[in-house]
């Protein structure tokens, strides 16, 4: 730590220089503020001019030309516009210095290097270059209100830019933020696996859709050949069922006839069986049916009557054929150019999402290097599969993209399997965290109780002095639903629980109300009860934390190989989860019969809804937790013999 901050002296400077710079601004606008608000300093106006006075004509102000200085006079939000433009140039020069200092540390010392790389892009991601821009235009227009709100939340970003700079626990710091980076990028690959999924199932449809063209046009082949052939059948007798009396020829003439006509029905019985090609069709079955009654009277040396249900089994022949062309004709649109070019098209917009992906990945460094192997894998599938829909070939690009999918999805197991890593690691940092930070809650809030009792007799009398303390005490109470929200934060990216986010969230909301009814003056019998809830509920959770374990993973399962000592911190994880769901449900439960019995009061209408629709809320919270908690660990409660 001395050696970066020796390092980064010059930093330092600036940082400090940002700080002061900052500092100034929001003093002038102070004074601006009160100008305009009509304080004892006073702007300079013009005075009345005096009769006796020789008349003078006004100063004629010119522009600054080249080389020249103009006289136009100096406004006050020139001043402030030029001092934000200042902070701006040191906060860009601050994050130069940052990058150049992390590139000449990064093999000497690489831990202080990747701090300063944590902490620019940081800066980089809150956009503070932007910001701050945009507090110098509002400057420029004298827009006070908003370029001090937009100054407000700047100035939170450089604390917390600070802290990242010059943490002690860097560690702990660094790992969080490489777990948001995998998050982000398991994020942004799930999008990325979806929509090729969805592109796979296009593509497979397609495909079938050419085996369907090439059965069809082999259909439309065999069926053209038994229309050739049954229309020489029909050609051939048509001029022996005209004959009265057969002779020997014309008698050799119907048994060649039948023969032929036989091998036709056998033709059109073996297409009609083809599954491939289509299948049987009423058409088939009539044709097959008529022929059939043609060679049994050809068998006979009747001529005349085969003729007719030969011509019959041709119309159905033919209709047969006209229907396989309609539906040939209809694949091939199906198969149209466009469509080939529109799904190539998508595969390229998503082989450009997998490179962002494959991108954000490189930049995990040997937390993702796994990963990037399948996406690169995925991504050259994808190309493959461009390839082949230019080439109208639907089949091998099906086939590509299902590649593609398999190397998507190994990817996402490498990455998550890395976060699940990464979060087991923090959980016992993180429970130590937690505790600490309830236990700093749980003091505050006494202290925030004692001193509300203590001031509650003088602001029920009215006195202005408890009044003004009371609201320093409203702001006490804020910080610790501050606290409660930072706590949250650190438990949702780790995964450190299932119900403790709510649990905490129910804490975050009780001392905002607190807070807002310390601020509003009043330190009444209810607050102060409200109060003593919020410690008992601090209490019972540090408890329950207690109890967790912080070695397993929330998605961990019991398993013959585990341990007994495993088993046993996991069963004891499920008992801690389902004490904290008993306590949520506890407090709701209470709130709800107080509600109650406030709707036969003089409560507003309004403030009862809105209080049932906060427990309305937390009982919701509450479902979820369970439901997630049977979701994920109920196969790992033992059950009843």
């Amino acid at each position: 730590m001395k050696s970066l901050l020796v390092r980064i002296a010059g930093t330092t400077a600036c940082w400090t220089a940002l700080i002061f710079s900052f500092a100034g601004i929001a003093s002038a606008q102070t004074g601006t503020f009160q100008l305009a608000g009509g304080g004892d300093a006073k702007p300079d106006v013009a005075k009345p001019a005096d009769p006796a006075a020789p008349e003078q004509k006004p100063a004629k102000k010119t522009e600054a030309g080249l080389g020249q200085r103009g006289d136009r006079d100096v406004t006050v939000a020139d001043q402030l516009s030029f001092r934000e433009e200042q902070v701006h140039g040191e906060m860009s020069e601050l994050e130069q210095r940052m990058f150049r200092l992390s590139e000449a540390l990064k093999k000497l010392e690489p831990e202080n290097s990747s701090r300063l790389m944590v902490g620019l892009k940081y800066a980089r991601e809150e956009l503070i270059l932007h910001r701050m821009k945009e507090a110098q235009e509002a400057l420029a227009k004298l827009n006070l209100k908003d370029a001090a709100g937009e100054q407000k939340e700047l100035l939170a970003r450089l604390e917390r830019l600070q802290q990242l700079l010059l943490s002690g626990d860097l560690d702990f710091e660094m790992r969080i933020e490489r777990l948001r980076a995998i998050r982000a990028t398991l994020r942004k690959l799930d999008a990325v696996i979806k929509e090729e999924s969805r592109e796979e199932k296009l593509s497979k449809q397609t495909a079938a859709k050419e085996k369907e063209l090439a059965a069809l046009a082999k259909r439309r082949a065999a069926l053209q050949e038994l229309v050739k052939q049954q229309t020489e059948h029909v050609a051939a007798n048509t001029p022996l069922a005209k004959q009265d009396k057969l002779g020997d020829d014309e008698r050799a003439s119907v048994a060649k006839l039948a023969t032929g006509q036989e091998a036709t029905r056998q033709g059109t019985k073996a297409l009609s069986a083809d599954a491939s090609a289509g299948g049987a069709s009423p058409s088939l079955t009539e044709a097959g049916e008529q022929m059939q009654s043609a060679v049994d009277a050809l068998a006979k040396t009747a001529p005349v009557d085969a003729l007719p249900p030969m011509e019959k089994a041709l119309e159905s022949l033919k209709k047969e054929l006209e229907e396989v062309a309609k539906k040939e004709a209809e694949a091939k649109d199906a198969l149209n150019k466009d469509k080939f070019a529109a799904m190539k098209k998508e595969q390229e917009a998503n082989r450009g999402a997998t490179d962002q992906v494959a991108e954000m990945t490189r930049g995990l460094g040997n937390n993702g290097a796994t990963a990037l192997e399948d996406l690169t894998k995925a991504g050259e599938a994808m190309a493959s599969a461009e390839g082949a829909f230019g080439s109208s070939q639907a089949g091998q690009g099906n086939g590509e993209q299902g590649k593609a999918l398999a190397a998507l999805k190994d990817a996402e197991e490498q990455l998550a399997e890395e976060a699940e890593r990464l979060a087991r690691q923090l959980r016992r940092e993180v429970k130590k965290r937690v505790t600490e930070g309830l236990t700093a809650m749980l003091e505050m809030q006494v202290a925030v109780r004692e001193r509300t009792v203590a001031l509650g007799p003088g602001v029920k009398e009215g006195s202005r002095q408890a009044l003004s303390a009371l609201s320093a005490v409203a702001k006490r109470e804020e910080k610790i639903s501050d606290a409660a929200q930072d706590l949250i934060n650190i438990v949702e990216e780790t995964e450190f629980g299932i119900a403790l986010p709510a649990a905490l969230a129910a804490i975050r909301d009780a001392t905002e109300t607190v807070q807002v009814a310390l601020a509003d003056g009043d330190a009444s019998a209810d607050v102060v009860r409200s109060e003593k809830q919020i410690e008992e509920d601090l209490k019972e959770m540090l408890e329950v934390v207690s109890e967790m374990s912080d070695a397993n993973s929330k998605k961990g399962k019991r398993m013959a190989g585990n341990s007994p000592d495993e088993q046993r911190r996991e069963q004891n994880r499920i008992i801690s989860e389902l004490k904290m769901i008993r306590l949520l449900e506890t407090r709701v439960h209470q709130s709800t019969i107080d509600v109650d019995g406030k709707r036969g009061e003089a409560s507003p209408a309004g403030a009862i809804r809105k209080q049932i629709e906060h427990l309305e809320g937390r009982q919701e919270d509450i479902r979820d937790a369970t439901e997630q908690l049977a979701s994920e660990r109920g196969d790992d409660i033992p059950q009843p013999e």
